[in-house]
Parts: C-alpha cells; sequence; structure tokens
C-alpha cells in the first residue's frame, strides 16, 4: 500500500522542485483532481452514501452464517502448515528460493481455495456463478465502470495512507518515518530472476484479486447481507475482517478504504466482475509503479 505514498513522494509538486515536473506527474495529479471532484460530488449527491444504495436487493442464497468461514479457515490453516514446511527446509536452501518456495506453494494454496469456493458457489447460490455476480454478458461495462470507480477512489486511498503517515511521525516523532512497503513489492524489487517476477505478478494481479473477491466480496458480505437490511454495514463489516486479514497493521486503514469501495461496487452493480477489476487494477498499478521507481 505504501507504493501510493512513494509515488506521490516521487511526483511531489513543491517550489523547490518546479523543475521536476513530469507528464506523468501532471497525469497522476490530474487523474486525482478528477477523482476528488467526482468523490465530492457523490457525497453531496448522496448525503454521505445515505442514499447511495436504495432498495439493494440481496442474492438468493442458501449460505449459514459458517459458511464463508470454511474456505477462510482453510485459507489459514494451510498457510501455517506451509509456512512449518518451509520453516523445516531454510537451513537447505538459499534465501531466493526460499522465497520462491513461498510464492509457489502461495499459489498452490489459492488455487485449491478458489477450487472450493467454486464448490460453494454451485452448492448455494441460486444461479450459481450469476447469482454471484459473474455474468459474461456485461464483462466490458463492468471493466469500464471499475476503472471509473478505481480512480474515483484513488485520492481517498491516497489521503488516508498520507494520513496514515502523518499520524505515525507524530507518535514517533520521526519525521522520516514511513510505512513498511507490502512484501511481495519488496520481492519484486529485490530479485531479478523472470521466475520471481512471473510468480508474484500472476499471484499478486490476477490469482489474489479473484480469490480475495469471491471470499470477502462475493461471500462474506453477501452472507452478511442475509442478516442484515443495511447493505453499508455488511460492507464495513467485511472491510474490517479484509484489512485485518492483510499482515501488517499500518496497512488496515489504506485497506479498508480500499475494501469499503470495492464492497460498495458491487452491491451498486451486483456484478462481482466490478470489484474484481477494480482489484486487479489497483494491484497492477501498484506492481507496475514498483517496478518503475525500482528503474
Amino acid at each position: 500500500m505504501t507504493l501510493v505514498f512513494n509515488i506521490l513522494a516521487k511526483f511531489n509538486i513543491s517550489s523547490e522542485q518546479l523543475e521536476e515536473i513530469t507528464p506523468a506527474s501532471l497525469f497522476l495529479f490530474a487523474i486525482w483532481l478528477v477523482g476528488l471532484t467526482i468523490m465530492l460530488k457523490w457525497v453531496v449527491d448522496t448525503h454521505f452514501g445515505k442514499t447511495a444504495l436504495p432498495q439493494i436487493h440481496r442474492r438468493r442464497n442458501r449460505m449459514s452464517f459458517y459458511t464463508p468461514l470454511i474456505p477462510f479457515a482453510v485459507w489459514l490453516l494451510s498457510g501455517l502448515a506451509f509456512a512449518y514446511m518451509i520453516a523445516s527446509y531454510e537451513s537447505s536452501l538459499s534465501d531466493y528460493h526460499q522465497e520462491l518456495l513461498k510464492l509457489f506453494l502461495s499459489l498452490v494454496i489459492s488455487i485449491l481455495i478458489l477450487i472450493l469456493c467454486v464448490f460453494i458457489i454451485r452448492r448455494n447460490f441460486v444461479r450459481g456463478f450469476k447469482g454471484i455476480g459473474f455474468r459474461t454478458g456485461s464483462i466490458l461495462k463492468d471493466f469500464a465502470m471499475g476503472l471509473a470507480r478505481i480512480i474515483v477512489l484513488f485520492p481517498l486511498i491516497s489521503l488516508t495512507l498520507l494520513v496514515t503517515v502523518a499520524v505515525g511521525q507524530y507518535i514517533t516523532g520521526n519525521p522520516e518515518w514511513t510505512i513498511d512497503r507490502h512484501q511481495g513489492l519488496e520481492m519484486l524489487e529485490k530479485y531479478p530472476q523472470l521466475s520471481m517476477k512471473i510468480i508474484l505478478i500472476v499471484l499478486s494481479v490476477v490469482i489474489a484479486p479473484v480469490l480475495e473477491e469471491i471470499l470477502f466480496r462475493g461471500l462474506f458480505q453477501t452472507m452478511m447481507r442475509n442478516f442484515v437490511s443495511n447493505p453499508w454495514f455488511a460492507i464495513f463489516a467485511t472491510s474490517i475482517l479484509f484489512a485485518m486479514a492483510h499482515d501488517n497493521p499500518l496497512h488496515w486503514p489504506t485497506i479498508f478504504v480500499l475494501s469499503a469501495g470495492l464492497g460498495y461496487a458491487y452491491e451498486k452493480s451486483n456484478s462481482l466482475w466490478q470489484s474484481v477489476f477494480m482489484h486487479t487494477l489497483f494491484n497492477a498499478v501498484s506492481v507496475i509503479g514498483t517496478l518503475y521507481l525500482a528503474q
């Protein structure tokens, strides 16, 4: 998540650095302004979101409250099991091969959880994949709307990150304090090997967005909608869980904001494609930005 902060820092526009203004920084700033303008208009038009989700229908399903906990528990337990297995081989592997093995096992775990989620969807949702929000007839529209919504969300994400950093600097008394980057982004910078880059990109840009949107938005958020009438409660509760599922607590505020935007897009459109595309675009920008800043 600190990648956004790194990009903003790189493109910081100050009176001492006017000569460093680039087309890329101007483009980023223009996107930020457009997103902020639309976000402010949305806040005014919907009375801070109160009227943003009127008469949103629940997705028809047969899930119990514990159904999403099954793949979530398998995800956590398998991760712990593989971590223990890797630890037993650490002394015989180089740092690079240790990280590569971790990534490969993460890929295997993610695919297995995806298969389990497919089984749950087919068994519990009326109309199966269409019922959870995977409809093929609107993919292009969902991509366009996902792109527009992540642009609108970008200013709020970046402001949340900057506030988190400012609070951290105030508490520590260190003006140089910042948030550690996501481990995957650090690995992308640290290891130049093609095999590492391929697995990281596949995991972060393809597998993770699909798996996490199915698990958190498709299953958890839908399950909560079975029991509460207010969709915002389900969105925020899911976002808290989604944020806490990430290792670094310093990332949680920014992840919560991102997740709330993803949850809103899902409820507003009733299409899981939109939140998947938003998640994919966010991660893709993070990866591309890391590769750019590493140059």
